[in-house]
């Protein structure tokens, strides 16, 4: 038994005979060990083996060379050799080297004991340090790859030229909830979609027809739960592989990327309808009329045919709209596109360019008689009133009746780009809701020549703002309580001085300003020259009367922009008066009204313009916070008249009405466009508060005003 007694002495060489005996067993390292565990003899070659000489191994015993974690080991194996002579056994153990490290031996042990010359156990000893690396390292990289395949998201199989399973990594049927044995019973019956089965059968047979080749495809596949899963499979022909001599096929389980996939493909097409279409009637929007027209136009594109192209309004829009509410004229908008799909169903487009407009473009009506003939046609689509729901949802339905204006333009004349086209149209357009309302006209060069114009003054005004070339004149605004008509204040009106022109009264541009909405800029220049000019003016108490537009009224920074001129400027708020027209006021009345409250809070008073041209009721007057009301001069024209006995005109009663409205409103009135004295008159004895016209004073520079 191994133990560790006294080492033996003497010559550990043995003598020649004994020698002779080993060597029929081995060449290489020998060791004679008795019961105790102790080395009685080794081979000549153990110094080189183990690095000791031989006098320091005879010091030593089993245990002193012996790994401690490999003694329980040798103890068996010793055990096992020990029964009795004859017996052998092998184990693998590590002893330690001269130098302190540790080699890995494989030790055979042969009981010898009935053998007089040895009569104990004679040890083989072979150092396969460098064998055991290889081994472990062969066994951790078998571990790591069984591990790694365990764990990874696909799996590997090995298919013969026939397609039969050669080879499955542990985890082969992983990806689908299988055991290997149901993958390989599944692949042998219904493994894979029925949809999908020929393009797999091919995928593989072309892959092992061509030495070296790979594929990669995704296929529908069986699941254990019995739903169907994306599997991407690659085949790569290894058949000339020696180690492999197969198809290897890497599967893994795509159906989340396949869905994603799918589910990004859907969103980016959703994104893309949404940019080139209206949400509300899901016609093509102006984005993708101006791409398609652009096509159209396109020489390269292949289209020889010229394009018609429709610009469709739609008359009492917003009357609709305001009397039965947003929605009632959404679904309004969604019947006319419906409607309009049905009645030009084999046009090129139908798109919605914003707000109550519509488009129709045709390459098959690009002459001018059959394009006047379309428009006919979608004139007929209104001829018929619109069965909708009507205000909120549960008031029930009833019939809505509207017209359309349309203007027609043709790419054959005067268009380079598809804004041209759709400017010329909307130009027609313009003209036909001019001449009555439901009706076409056709964009001519009488039209282009305006059109031009239009181009060239909106042009003209950008330059004008960037260079400053507006003044502010200003008319006087008078008392009527005294005979000698004392100015109350006046009323600031904008001027150009054109280079080229002149100056310009407002009639000649304040029109193009509002619809390009270069209004603002030139509304916020206006406001500054009025409150500069007051605020260093000798004229006491008198206002200063500013004109705002629906579109200044809308702009979230008017009463910051006011607010900041009058600190620059140094004018009391009580000396600046706004005036705003009924259908400004009556346009967005929310934000009207807390508009005009916060320019109330600076002190600044608020006059209603052009008093009787527009709609506004009197209910909502009375909840306006209002100062004054100035009658328009189409009223004041006819309140007197030569060719009535007693002088009056026309208006006489309607101006008196106005008058008594506005007082009874707690309103100061005030009367524009007085030019007689009759006029005056008249105006007195109906109990007017204020007037002004050409009778008091024409417009005049503010250095002028008070010369």
């Amino acid at each position: 038994m191994i133990g560790r007694d006294t080492p033996g002495s003497g010559d550990l060489t043995g003598d020649a005979e004994v020698w002779a005996v080993l060597a029929e067993l081995s060449t290489e390292f020998f060791a004679v060990v008795d019961d105790d565990g102790v080395i009685r003899s080794v081979s000549s070659s153990a110094p080189a083996v183990l690095g000791y000489e031989i006098a320091d191994v005879g010091s030593l015993d089993v245990v002193a060379l012996l790994h401690p974690e490999d003694l329980p080991v040798v103890q068996s194996a010793w055990r096992e050799a020990a029964v009795g002579p004859g017996t052998t056994s092998v184990v693998d153990c590590r002893l330690r080297h001269h130098n302190g490290g540790w080699r890995w031996f494989r030790v055979d042990l042969h009981n010898l004991s009935g053998d007089p010359r040895i009569g104990a156990v004679a040890c083989h000893l072979r150092d396969i340090t460098e064998q055991h690396e290889t081994e472990t390292e062969l066994r951790n990289v078998e571990r790591w790859l069984d591990a790694l395949l365990e764990n990874a998201d696909g799996s590997t199989v090995v298919f013969d030229s026939a397609g039969d399973v050669k080879w499955i990594s542990v985890n082969g049927g992983m990806p689908l909830g299988l055991t290997n044995e149901e993958f390989i019973e599944g692949v042998r019956r219904d493994l894979v979609h029925p949809d999908d089965l020929s393009e797999i059968q091919d995928q593989f047979l072309k892959v092992a027809i061509t030495p070296a080749s790979s594929s990669r495809f995704e296929a529908r596949m069986r699941h254990a739960d019995g739903e169907y899963r994306w599997i991407e499979t690659t085949f790569t022909n290894c058949l000339d592989d020696p180690a492999v001599t197969g198809i290897v096929a890497n599967i893994r389980d795509m159906t989340e990327r396949v869905m994603a996939d799918r589910a990004l493909r859907e969103s980016e097409r959703q994104l893309e309808h949404q940019a080139t279409h209206d949400r509300l009637t899901g016609l093509p929007n102006r984005v993708l009329l101006i791409d398609h027209i652009e096509a159209g136009l396109d020489p390269l594109g292949g289209s020889a045919s010229p394009l018609a192209v429709l610009f469709i309004d739609l008359d009492q829009f917003k009357v609709v709209n305001d009397s039965q509410g947003h929605a009632t004229g959404d679904r309004l908008l969604v019947s006319v596109a419906e409607r309009l799909r049905s009645t030009v169903p084999d046009v090129d487009m139908i798109a919605r360019f914003g707000g109550d407009e519509f488009v129709v473009v045709s390459s098959t009506h690009g002459d001018e008689a059959s394009s006047v003939a379309l428009a006919q046609v979608v004139l007929t689509a209104f001829d018929t009133p619109f069965t909708l729901e009507l205000g909120e949802a549960g008031d029930g339905g009833g019939d809505v009746y509207i017209d359309a204006s349309i203007g027609v333009a043709l790419s054959t004349t005067h268009v380079s780009s598809p804004e041209d086209l759709i400017r010329n149209a909307d130009a027609a357009m313009y003209k036909a809701k001019g001449r009555g309302r439901g009706r076409w006209e056709v964009f001519d060069d009488a039209l282009r020549s305006r059109v031009v114009a239009r181009h060239e003054l909106q042009i003209g005004l950008r330059r004008a703002l960037e260079r400053s070339e507006f003044e502010v004149y200003y008319q006087q605004i008078v008392s009527t309580a005294s005979s000698d008509v004392p100015m109350v204040g006046a009323e600031a009106l904008v001027r150009w001085s054109h280079p080229e022109r002149g100056l310009l009264s407002p009639l000649e541009f304040i029109g193009e300003a509002e619809d390009t909405g270069l209004i603002v800029p030139l509304g916020r220049i206006v406001l500054g020259l009025a409150c500069r000019d007051w605020a260093v003016l000798p004229i006491g108490d008198a206002f200063v009367s500013v004109n705002l537009s629906a579109r200044q009224l809308t702009d979230p920074s008017l009463v910051s922009d006011v607010t900041e001129v009058l600190d620059r400027s140094g004018l009391a708020g009580e000396q600046l008066h706004v005036e705003i027209t009924e259908s400004a006021l009556m346009a967005d009345l929310a934000t009207t009204t807390t508009t005009l409250g916060s320019l109330k809070d600076l002190g600044i008073s608020i006059a209603v313009d052009d008093f009787g041209t527009g709609y506004s009721s009197f209910s909502y007057l009375r909840r306006l916070p209002v100062d004054a009301l100035k009658i328009d001069k189409t009223f004041i024209d006819g309140l007197v008249s030569t060719d009535s006995a007693d002088g009056r005109g026309p208006d006489h009663a309607l101006v008196g009405g106005m008058c008594q409205l506005g007082h009874s409103l707690g309103l100061s009135v005030v009367a524009e466009g007085v030019e007689v004295p009759e006029q005056l008159n008249a105006l007195v004895e109906l109990g007017c508060d204020q007037a002004q016209g050409y009778l008091f004073a024409r417009p005049v520079p503010a250095e002028q005003l008070v010369g």
